[in-house]
Formats: C-alpha cells, sequence, structure tokens
C-alpha cells in the first residue's frame, strides 16, 4: 500500500554563486544550468521540502522567524538544540527533508566513482523542480516507507501500518509528487460523512471540543 503525506516546499534566495540552479531575474522565475551570480536583479533560489517530525543532531532545519529572529535561516541540529526545539514544538521551525541545495550535507561519508564525498540530502526531483518553475506551489506529497506497530482494535491486539521515514527514488531523490484536487462522489462524501458520525460516537471524552478535534482529524486524513 503506497502511503504519502503531505507536505509544505519552499523557495529561498542564495547569496552564493551556483549553477544547475533556480533563478529569479528581472522578477522571472526560471531554471539555468550555467553559473548563476547573485548581483543587481539576478538572485539563485532553492526549493525545501519541509517536515513536523522531530529534529534530532545532524539533521538541517529551517527557522521561519520564531525565537526573535527577523527572517528566514537555516541551522544544523545538535544535542542542545534539538532538545529544546522538540520540546517547545515551536511552529515556526521545520526539518528540512529535501531540498536544491547541495551544500547541505551530513557528516557521513560516501563513495560515488572512486571518489568520497559528504552525503548530500536528498535532492528534489527534476520534474518537481519544471513544474514550480511553470506555476509555483506551496505543497507536495512525500511517500513514505512503510513499518508495523502493534496496536489494539475493539480490545484485540493486532498490528497497524504506519510511517517509517520518506522514500527515495533509485536515483537518491526524494519520492514526491504534485498534490492533485480531488473530486468526490456523492457516495464517498455519505460515507465519510457516516465514517465521521461513527468515529464521534466512539469517542467516549466528555469534551466536545475534544470529539471535534478526532472528527476533523479523520476529515483532514480522507479529504
Amino acid at each position: 500500500m503506497k502511503l504519502e503525506k503531505e507536505h509544505q516546499i519552499i523557495m529561498l534566495p542564495s547569496d552564493k554563486q551556483q549553477e544547475n540552479v533556480l533563478c529569479v531575474a528581472h522578477k522571472q522565475l526560471f531554471f539555468s544550468e550555467g553559473l548563476v551570480s547573485p548581483g543587481g536583479d539576478i538572485m539563485p533560489q532553492h526549493l525545501y521540502i519541509l517536515s513536523d517530525e522531530d529534529i534530532k543532531k545532524g539533521d538541517w532545519f529551517i527557522n521561519l522567524g520564531s525565537g526573535g529572529h527577523p527572517g528566514v535561516a537555516i541551522y544544523r541540529a545538535n544535542s542542545e538544540n534539538s532538545k529544546a526545539i522538540n520540546e517547545f514544538k515551536y511552529p515556526e521551525i521545520k526539518k528540512i527533508i529535501a531540498t536544491t541545495d547541495a551544500e547541505l550535507h551530513y557528516n557521513k561519508i560516501v563513495e560515488e566513482d572512486m571518489h568520497m564525498y559528504k552525503e548530500s540530502l536528498p535532492h528534489i526531483p527534476q520534474h518537481i523542480i519544471e513544474a514550480y518553475v511553470k506555476k509555483p506551489f506551496d505543497k507536495v506529497m512525500v511517500e513514505y516507507l512503510t513499518k508495523l506497530e502493534k496496536g489494539t482494535d475493539l480490545g484485540n491486539e493486532c498490528d497497524y501500518i504506519v510511517p517509517d521515514k520518506p522514500k527515495l527514488n533509485q536515483d537518491g531523490t526524494l519520492a514526491v509528487t504534485l498534490v492533485e484536487e480531488k473530486m468526490y462522489s456523492r457516495e464517498e462524501v455519505e460515507n465519510m460523512m457516516m465514517q465521521s458520525y461513527i468515529y464521534g460516537q466512539s469517542d467516549k471524552t466528555d469534551s466536545f471540543h475534544k470529539r471535534e478535534s478526532t472528527i476533523k482529524k479523520l476529515i483532514k486524513e480522507n479529504l
């Protein structure tokens, strides 16, 4: 079974000379295979796919403006800041799970074609970059590898399929697709409303807000 989750994607400017990069020149966005130097109306750009998952030591993360920061900043997590981030759950801080910026890498050394490299973060596939140039968007669907977790259903033990980690394509890029707007039939909508009602009735909490939250979660995951 294919399991996908929706993730935020953003574009940020870079002040470094680069090639094979998105570029804004004279207010027009395009992809350049040649070398692009920032200056004047020309500015290289990078895409970043973000996640709300916990940030561990060695991960790269982005601060979208929390903690008194005047603007966006990118950092490498260490044992101290990762603990604080996960404890306080700052909504403006997101883990970077893929990017077009080849300078973001892990400490792990890999060998390729008789050369040693530091392992880069997963790259964003070219078809996503080309689609972004045509019409920028802020959400993508990331495919996940799955694992089994023990749980209970109506008092019986069972195994649940849950997301494990983002899946990579054979070329090392992130397995990611565009978000497609889905059209629902009357039957599908009626079935979803019935599931929401049953789900709400099964939630025996005394709090209306908690029950409402349960139903909204179900709708978000399916609609």
